[in-house]
C-alpha cells in the first residue's frame, strides 16, 4: 500500500511540473512555431481541470461583420464540449455568441446554449441596451452599469485592447443576473502580456469571487495563448493549441 502512494504522489509530482513547464508562455509559443501557426486566425484550446488533466476543448472564431436588426455589427463565437474520451460518462457541450459593437466595444446582443447529458438543453438569451442601462435576459428586465460586457465581448477588448497605453484597468460584466467588476493589472516582457485579474460582485458579495490570468502575445490584435481561471474551488487551465490562419 505505502508503495502505491508513493507512486501516485510521484506522479502527481511529475504532471505538475510537466503542467507547470507546457504552461510557460515560450513552450507554448515554441510548439505554435513547429507549425508555422502564429498569426490571426480561427483558435482551438484545450481546457486543463486543475491544470493537470484535460477534459475538454474549446474553439473561437475569429469575429467576423454580420447584420443584426439592421446594423453592422461584430459577430464572436465560441464553441465548447468535453473530450470524446469522457462522452460514455459525462457529455456537454456549449455554444457562446456575441454581437458586439465595434466602435464601442459593447455587446449588444449574447446567447448562451448548454448541453448536458440527461438533462434540458439551457438557453440565455441577453440584448443590452447601454444608453439606457438595461439588460433583458430571456424577456426579465435588469439593471446594468456604464459599458457592460459579456463573456465574449471581454474576451475581444482583451484581444484589442493596446497594452503600451494602459496596464490597468477594469469592466463591467453581466451575463447573468447580477452586475461583477473586472479589475486587472498587466505586465510585459518578450512581446508577451500577462493580465492579472480579479472579479468581485459590486454588491461586495464575499462569496461571489474569483480570479483569473490572461496571457497574450502582444500585437494589434492580441493572440491569447493561456487562461487561467479560479472559481468555485476548481482551477481550469485553457491552453491555445492551434491556429487557422485568416485574412486580416
Amino acid at each position: 500500500m505505502k508503495k502505491i502512494f508513493l507512486i501516485i504522489v510521484v506522479v502527481i509530482i511529475f504532471m505538475i511540473i510537466v503542467s507547470v513547464f507546457q504552461n510557460r508562455p515560450q513552450a507554448i509559443l515554441s510548439r505554435l512555431n513547429e507549425k508555422e501557426e502564429i498569426a490571426w486566425g480561427n483558435m482551438k484550446f484545450r481546457i486543463y481541470l486543475f491544470g493537470l488533466f484535460p477534459v475538454a476543448e474549446a474553439t473561437l472564431d475569429n469575429a467576423e461583420p454580420q447584420i443584426l436588426n439592421g446594423k453592422v455589427l461584430l459577430y464572436l463565437k465560441m464553441k465548447a464540449n468535453t473530450l470524446p474520451v469522457f462522452n460514455k460518462f459525462y457529455c456537454a457541450e456549449a455554444t457562446l455568441e456575441s454581437y458586439i459593437d465595434k466602435a464601442s466595444g459593447n455587446p449588444v446582443f449574447f446567447k448562451q446554449q448548454l448541453f448536458t447529458s440527461g438533462k434540458d438543453s439551457i438557453v440565455k438569451e441577453l440584448t443590452y441596451d447601454q444608453v439606457n442601462k438595461i439588460m433583458v435576459l430571456n424577456g426579465i428586465k435588469r439593471d446594468i452599469l456604464p459599458d457592460t460586457q459579456d463573456p465574449l465581448s471581454l474576451v475581444y477588448n482583451l484581444i484589442t485592447k493596446d497594452y503600451l497605453k494602459k496596464m490597468v484597468f477594469s469592466f463591467n460584466f453581466n451575463a447573468n443576473q447580477k452586475n461583477y467588476l473586472f479589475d486587472a493589472m498587466c505586465s510585459r516582457k518578450d512581446g508577451v502580456v500577462i493580465a492579472n485579474a480579479k472579479i468581485s460582485r459590486r454588491d461586495n458579495n464575499p462569496y461571489h469571487k474569483s480570479e483569473a490570468t490572461f496571457v497574450f502575445i502582444e500585437g494589434k490584435r492580441n493572440i491569447p495563448i493561456l487562461f487561467k481561471i479560479f472559481a468555485s474551488g476548481a482551477y481550469l487551465t485553457v491552453r491555445l493549441v492551434e491556429i487557422t490562419p485568416v485574412t486580416a
